[in-house]
């Protein structure tokens, strides 16, 4: 038993058609799939450069929790006791009060030494928890301040050159107080 196929010419037309835009689908699918991988390899790899583009930005330039604590603890204790010193200033008419005149005063005096112990705590807390550098800058601000009037302005120059290392700024140039 012999089958003979009979195809006609329409048919076959029709089959090589399908056949044809079967391929052309398929085709069609395989470069959208590999367009795909392609894209979402690139986007893994643009992903992979932003992130560690973010970790080297966060490692200069953003400042730990326990290191924004340390400043705004310290630029509060400085604030506090260098408004107490102004007021005294002011009282006493003043220009620029001296150790020795903090010392004269009893409730003066009690605030200084409490500024001075805070300062030392907070010191010895840099020496544990920041960077080296960090508590170098602070230990000589303070080491280096011969007068009140220094004091505070070298405590908040080393804060913002531990933060940014090459500023210019000045905190006895740039840091403007209103006077009473």
């Amino acid at each position: 038993m012999d089958i003979i196929f009979q195809i006609s010419f329409s048919q076959l037309i029709s089959g090589i058609l399908t056949i044809t835009s079967l391929l052309g689908i398929l085709q069609w699918l395989l470069i959208k799939w590999m367009g795909i991988r392609l894209e979402k390899s690139i986007q893994h790899e643009y992903d992979r450069k932003i992130e560690s583009i973010k970790n080297i930005l966060k490692d200069q330039y953003d400042l730990s929790k326990t290191e924004r604590e340390f400043y705004d603890q310290m630029v509060e204790t400085i604030n506090n006791f260098f408004g107490e010193l102004k007021k005294y200033q002011f009282k006493n008419n003043i220009k620029s009060a001296t150790k020795a005149n903090v010392l004269e005063n009893e409730e003066l005096k009690n605030k200084y030494f409490v500024f001075i112990d805070s300062i030392n705590e907070f010191i010895e807390k840099s020496y544990v928890f920041l960077k080296e550098e960090n508590y170098t800058r602070l230990h000589e601000a303070l080491n280096s301040s011969t007068d009140l009037a220094n004091l505070a302005n070298n405590l908040l120059d080393a804060m913002r050159r531990s933060i940014y290392p090459d500023t210019k700024l000045n905190a006895k140039e740039k840091v403007k107080e209103f006077h009473y």
